[in-house]
């Protein structure tokens, strides 16, 4: 059977912004010229999943997603059916209209989910909620980095700049468990305190643009096999309440039944006082996040980083075809457990 081409949205929302679409363009095995189902769910990253179902129109028969609908959307936790509630307006964050579960998923919970309406093919999926992130030890220590290997960036003349060599090296130690293939993520979130007369006046998640510069953005250090992932060129509206657009990920693969010890370096942030106005001071404190990933979460993006990371399948000189668990369309629909560890304790220099 000849494999169409499909146009499908990759949704990029901003904290406070309006949503924006782009167009990838993606092969699939087994389906006809009719559009087809994107989903991308993410049920356990919060308190509240939302459910972001787009269609996506073949390449050939570009504009008939117009003509298609999706009329039924079903969810269950262990077999019972799972209350969708239309947000109305009340659910902040969430655009008008869009479908939301505050349901609690436990780890272990198994989800499956259908959908389907007129002009498209059904698409079903289910995932299952993994075990929170085991048992750990975290170190933060100093250590020195050349510049141009870790959080700097290149001035007018090409020559790396960093304000500092010192970073801080985190050494994070758990116990894996031996009788299943675990998949991990770790973030960390900064967050900017502004005092004007010692008095706290804000607090600012430090955003994409400025994490870019390198004060938090987690570096892997003399480690292939962990992978950094920006879930929010793919997530979009599932994942409008994290700050970040970046964080690692790995599995269990070379230490399965160990204990692993994984090792990653962050820029932290001095403190600081602008001269022309004394009164104000920034301060900066990190919250560290553990992650539990589902099987499907992780090879989900294992094949966006191979495509984000390869020119051949951008500009379509080799063949791209993502990791997906919806059978009938395309997207994801992914389990994962978050760990809030606390604030993180930066040693003195």
């Amino acid at each position: 059977m000849k494999r169409p081409a499909y146009i499908l949205p990759l949704i990029v929302v901003l904290l406070a912004a309006a949503a924006s679409c782009e167009n990838t363009l993606l092969s699939l095995n087994g389906m006809d010229d009719r559009p087809i189902m994107v989903m991308n769910i993410l049920p356990g990253l919060g308190d509240t999943t939302v459910l972001v179902i787009d269609i996506a129109s073949p390449v050939g028969n570009a504009g008939s997603e117009g003509e298609a609908s999706i009329d039924h959307i079903s969810i269950t936790a262990d077999g019972k059916e799972v209350k969708l509630e239309r947000n109305d307006g009340s659910a902040s964050g969430l655009d008008i209209g869009m479908l939301f579960t505050d349901q609690p998923f436990p780890p272990g919970c198994r989800l499956d989910i259908s959908a389907s309406g007129a002009g498209i093919p059904p698409a079903k999926a289910a995932t299952t909620i993994p075990e929170a992130f085991p048992e750990f030890s975290c170190d933060l220590e100093w250590t020195k980095v050349d510049p141009g290997t870790y959080g700097a960036y290149p001035d007018m003349s090409g020559k790396y700049q960093l304000k500092s060599p010192d970073v801080v090296r985190m050494n994070l130690k758990f116990a894996d468990n031996a009788e299943t293939e675990d998949f991990y993520g770790v973030m960390i979130v900064p967050e900017e305190m502004v005092f004007h007369n010692d008095e706290l006046s804000g607090i600012n998640i430090c955003e994409s643009s400025y994490v870019k510069k390198g004060y938090n953005s987690l570096s892997v250090d003399k480690d292939r096999l962990v992978m950094i992932f920006n879930p929010r060129n793919h997530f979009g509206k599932s994942w409008n309440k994290w700050p970040l657009n970046s964080f690692v990920i790995f599995s269990d693969f070379d230490f399965n039944g160990k204990q692993a010890e994984k090792e990653f370096l962050f820029i932290n942030q001095e403190d600081y006082t602008y001269s022309e106005n004394p009164a104000t001071r920034y301060e900066f404190r990190y919250r560290l996040l553990l992650l539990r990933l589902s099987e499907e979460f992780y090879r989900y993006a294992e094949s966006s980083i191979i495509y984000q990371t390869s020119d051949l399948m951008q500009f379509g000189q080799a063949p791209y075809f993502p990791y997906t668990n919806v059978a009938g369309g395309a997207g994801t629909f992914s389990g994962l457990t978050v760990t809030d560890a606390g604030w993180m304790e930066i040693p003195e220099k």
